[in-house]
């Protein structure tokens, strides 16, 4: 029994030391892992958030454009009529969001969901008034109404887009 107590004279304190170290390795490991963790995150955050932000401001663009004032600035032409303009609008809308399409992968999901909801709002938009207005009249008569529902709406759908996408990339810088 006396060479019991011996060896666990020994061996006890051997073991709480094998412990200690043990343990003190493990939280210095994990520190290492935890901060190489960070660094690699830091080193992703600045290659992404100029992409991030690149995004925003594209479909920042892309809902200016669609902006219905200046697309139909940009679309009617005088020998237009109303079903003419109103397909070259459709297109011109439907070109823009294809061409932004890959920029809901850098932006939140709030604002590619404002931005779709945009886009189809606006076409909305143009085939219920193209539907009050005869399909041969010249275009101008289209833009005419097109101009007064939209100055007799309170907000148009790319303003409120553009609301929800300035508040997302302000919170990136």
């Amino acid at each position: 029994m006396q060479d019991f107590f011996d060896l666990l004279k020994y061996v006890l304190p051997s073991l709480v030391v094998f412990g200690t170290a043990y343990y003190l390795i493990q939280m210095m490991l994990n520190g290492d892992a935890n901060r190489r963790k960070a660094e690699m995150s830091m080193a992703n955050r600045k290659i992404s958030t100029p992409l991030r932000l690149q995004a925003y401001e594209r479909l920042a663009l892309f809902l200016e454009r669609i902006a219905l004032n200046s697309l139909i600035i940009r679309t009617a032409k005088a020998d237009m009529t109303a079903v003419d303009l109103q397909r070259s609008l459709l297109a011109n809308i439907r070109h823009e969001f294809e061409h932004n399409l890959s920029q809901q992968i850098y932006v939140s999901d709030a604002s590619w969901e404002s931005v779709k909801m945009a886009k189809e709002n606006t076409i909305k938009i143009i085939n219920k008034v193209a539907d009050s207005v005869p399909k041969d009249v010249p275009a101008m008569e289209l833009s005419k109404k097109i101009f007064s529902v939209i100055m007799q709406a309170e907000t148009s759908p790319s303003e409120l887009a553009l609301a929800v996408i300035k508040n997302d990339a302000r919170t990136l810088l």
